[in-house]
């Protein structure tokens, strides 16, 4: 196995373990935050809420930088910064002390720089392989995570803390060993921030896609956020709402295996469609029938199968960036994490209201959402 193998299998491990740890602590931050610290709802907010709100500020300008610095030396930074974060979480005691720290983390977050080099040293054809292998061991790793995150937390709450602190520091020093220094970079350095801003910008097709990915991934985030009040609401126990989950990360790695060996690669633009149809006709079925185990089976299979069809964006960024601005993209196709935020702010008022306001919510969305994807994506 050669150098550039190797470094490729550690930047796709080092992802899925870094969204493994970040769902193992996140869950129940939390519940230490007011349950351990006394701090109040708002002030566990504001700490929680201010990784997200440096991330927004600061990802575009780092992201920008990150097209002219070694990347190896971007991604060891994130890791330290991140090991730094969460072991001054661990010994943090007071308000301030824990805002610094989450300050700290979401700095970290606009360091990482891995999209980009897969970006840069992968083929078109291996990302998309890529892309349909990693989002269901995603749904596996964010299924898992949580379960080893609360054993953690039953054991001492501290706990997650310091396997974190040492599982980043382990990534910053292999980053060391298994990532090239040769990395290609953008050596024209005299194009400056702003107008490199504006050519993003004026890439309207670009733009277009990214507005109708955080449409879609405002109805699909309610899965992940919103899916089991839904279902507790209609009287599920706990077993049955880990059923649903088990079923679509079950049926997400059969459609990859299968549709993978047998699906010609399509247009992009007819991906996204079939995708969004595979994903309305499945919530639809909550219209239609009470909710049974064969029922979720039967959705988990709509939803898994147009999941796989939506797994491109990283595609879509090396087919539209210009060579030498894969990082600026990247950091552009991360406002599509807003959606996280709009999510249970809009599909969650619905769902306060009425179960059926909140599927059609979804159904609306998805729908939407192909207009933007059928405009920006017609021509790729």
């Amino acid at each position: 196995m050669n150098k550039l193998s190797i470094m490729i299998i550690f930047l796709i491990f080092s992802r899925q373990l870094h969204l493994g740890t970040y769902f193992m602590v996140m869950p129940f931050f939390a519940l230490y935050l007011k349950n351990v610290m006394y701090f109040t709802s708002s002030q566990a907010g504001i700490i929680i809420g201010m990784s997200t709100l440096t991330f927004a500020i600061l990802v575009l300008w780092i992201k920008h930088i990150s097209d002219h610095i070694n990347n190896k030396i971007f991604l060891f930074i994130s890791y330290i910064l991140w090991s730094i974060s969460f072991l001054g979480f661990y010994f943090s005691h007071n308000y301030y002390s824990f805002l610094f720290f989450s300050f700290l983390s979401g700095i970290s977050m606009c360091f990482s720089s891995v999209d980009r080099i897969l970006l840069v040293i992968l083929s078109e054809e291996k990302i998309y392989i890529m892309q349909k292998i990693l989002r269901p061991i995603g749904y596996i790793v964010m299924g898992v995570a949580p379960l080893a995150g609360a054993l953690l937390y039953e054991y001492d709450e501290k706990a997650s803390f310091i396997i974190t602190f040492s599982i980043f520091l382990v990534l910053s020093v292999l980053t060391l060993l298994f990532v090239n220094n040769d990395i290609p970079i953008n050596k024209v350095k005299n194009i400056s921030f702003g107008e490199k801003i504006r050519t993003v910008t004026k890439n309207k097709k670009f733009m277009i896609f990214i507005l109708g990915n955080i449409i879609l991934t405002t109805a699909l985030a309610s899965d992940n956020l919103l899916h089991s009040i839904y279902f507790n609401k209609q009287g599920f126990d706990t077993f049955m709402i880990s059923f649903y989950f088990f079923c679509l990360a079950l049926l997400s790695f059969l459609s990859v295996l299968t549709l993978l060996m047998f699906k010609q690669r399509m247009r992009l633009q007819h991906e996204y469609i079939i995708g969004c149809i595979l994903y309305i006709i499945g919530t639809s079925i909550y219209l239609m029938t009470s909710l049974s185990y064969s029922v979720i089976v039967l959705i988990a299979v709509f939803i898994a199968v147009g999941d796989y069809f939506l797994t491109n964006s990283t595609l879509v960024i090396k087919k539209m960036s210009p060579k030498g601005q894969e990082g600026l993209y990247t950091g552009v196709r991360s406002f599509t994490d807003l959606a996280w935020f709009i999510s249970p702010l809009f599909l969650g008022s619905l769902l306060d209201i009425q179960n059926k306001y909140y599927i059609f919510g979804i159904i609306a969305l998805v729908a939407f959402s192909i207009i933007f994807f059928r405009k920006s994506l017609a021509s790729i």
